[in-house]
């Protein structure tokens, strides 16, 4: 089944995220996503600006597909780390 489709829609579950609010001023906050640096918001109060990073992942998640990838491990060591182990022993 294509995750696009309107059943896999409602099969969404809740994502948490770690938020960074700062207090910048006596009237600015300003909410991040670490790891994410183009979701950053600002709001005049924490409330206003966590109500606005929420906008903002909602809009955000909701043009995009969240996947899980797997990539296998090569077999072969790093040279560096057979060179390093041997000059160890």
């Amino acid at each position: 089944m294509s995750t696009n489709s309107p059943a896999a829609k409602q099969l969404s579950t809740k994502l948490n995220f770690n938020i960074l609010v700062e207090n910048q001023d006596q009237d600015l906050f300003r909410a991040i996503v670490p790891g994410l640096p183009d979701c950053q918001v600002e709001g005049t109060n924490k409330e206003e600006a966590i109500a606005n990073i929420g906008k903002l992942l909602r809009e955000r998640l909701a043009k995009a597909d969240i996947i899980s990838l797997e990539v296998e491990s090569p077999n072969n060591e790093h040279p560096s780390s057979t060179n390093l182990a041997e000059s160890i022993n």
